[in-house]
């Protein structure tokens, strides 16, 4: 899987594909829901449950979202969390 980002949209690709499984507005990156006392990135809440993600694409995002909005609230930790229980 890969992800590029073209014209403010993040797209999320097969390897062997040219038409992306998953797209999103790359301003929403630093979006984030509150969930039990923590604020989490929203992207990754609604990602986890696909059963084609994978942990490489889940942690690929949380570096672009740390270079694009340095500036957020998402609890890293409890993010990770998430990605690592999920598979």
């Amino acid at each position: 899987m890969r992800i590029q980002i073209k014209d403010n949209i993040v797209d999320i690709y097969n390897n062997n594909s040219d038409e992306p499984i998953y797209s999103f507005p790359k301003d929403t990156l630093a979006d984030v829901i509150y969930s039990d006392g923590y604020y989490i990135f929203e992207w990754i809440n609604q990602l986890i449950g696909r059963t084609w993600i994978d942990t490489t694409i889940l942690y690929k995002l949380t570096k672009l979202i740390k270079l694009e909005f340095p500036n957020n609230n998402i609890d890293w930790d409890v993010t990770y969390k998430m990605i690592d229980n999920s598979q």
